[in-house]
């Protein structure tokens, strides 16, 4: 009798997609391939913790012992929520009297923030930022997934470099003046085949 999967394997792979996913659009630093990022943490996210409320997935070691980090980054996300919070005009002038100025003549959200929704913004993607770390310790807790984890990363930069080692080159074969460059993608692509499939030593 096969042995049974892991109740996690299916988030497992979602988490490895989203990692090839991210440095895709620009970075996911434009609004629309940001917000895709962060629904797509918090799904994983959240169907996690149903797992975890059914009794099918528990908290790995590394999860509970790296919780100094959790803690600090935890504490980021507060101070940021903290700044997008109203404030009443005696404690914004004693903790900012120009952040009360600019507001007190904008007639804007008297807060910590001068731009509340850009700080909102900012809380989610440290939110989403904070996810992935908690993830990463959660999901990637055996020895193969670790390997699968290396092996998304290798290929992820490896298509990266090929794509825009390929669009330079093609840029740089139009130009008048220089030699003809030929593509090295193919055989970027063999070695990095050959390297990710290789077998892990002992």
């Amino acid at each position: 009798m096969a042995p049974r999967a892991p109740a996690d394997r299916f988030l497992f792979h979602a988490f490895l997609a989203l990692l090839l996913w991210i440095p895709l659009p620009f970075g996911s630093n434009v609004a629309w391939a940001s917000s895709f990022m962060e629904a797509w943490v918090f799904l994983i996210a959240g169907l996690w913790l149903v797992q975890y409320y059914r009794g099918k997935v528990s908290l790995s070691r590394p999860f509970v012992r790296a919780w100094p980090v959790s803690a600090c980054l935890l504490a980021t996300l507060l101070w940021i929520l903290v700044q997008a919070l109203p404030l009443p005009a005696g404690a914004l002038g004693l903790l900012s009297p120009r952040a009360l100025a600019i507001h007190s003549s904008t007639h804007s959200y008297p807060s910590l923030s001068l731009d509340v929704h850009a700080t909102r913004q900012a809380a989610l993607q440290t939110l989403a930022y904070l996810l992935v770390f908690c993830l990463t310790l959660l999901l990637v807790n055996s020895r193969p997934r670790i390997r699968l984890l290396a092996q998304a990363l290798i290929v992820g930069g490896v298509f990266q470099a090929a794509y825009g080692s390929s669009t330079g080159s093609s840029s740089m074969s139009r130009t008048p003046g220089l030699p003809r460059a030929r593509s090295s993608t193919a055989i970027t692509w063999r070695v990095t085949w050959k390297c990710v499939s290789r077998p892990a030593s002992a």
